[in-house]
């Protein structure tokens, strides 16, 4: 008899925020109704996050968030916590691809 014990499965991200905005607004994706299946009650996570173009539009590397010194912050003016929020003006005009990548914090 032989008995595998795998790894947990992983959270599940679930990231909300506006699909549209302008130039001139801050606004704010947030990852807090990401779940975790191992957890029961409120799940214990942290995101990362990350920004890319869509389709050669312009790049992310204006975002303060991303930028040494601010990169390891959780109250959503870096990269890491359950909120991303950029300032207004930091980004062209332009559509880009943002992801949270989320895990347990006692990981």
């Amino acid at each position: 008899f032989s008995l595998n014990i795998g790894a947990d499965p992983p959270p599940s991200a679930d990231v909300s925020g506006p699909q549209e905005t302008s130039t001139l607004c801050d606004f704010t994706l947030d990852a807090s109704g990401s779940t975790d299946p191992v957890t029961t009650g409120t799940p214990d996570l942290n995101a990362e996050w990350s920004c890319a173009p869509v389709s050669g539009g312009p790049s992310c590397t204006g975002l303060l968030n991303f930028a040494t010194g601010f990169y390891d912050r959780t109250d959503g003016t870096g990269a890491k916590g359950m909120t991303l929020t950029v300032a207004a003006g930091q980004l062209q005009e332009g559509s880009y691809a943002f992801s949270a990548t989320v895990r347990r914090n006692s990981e």
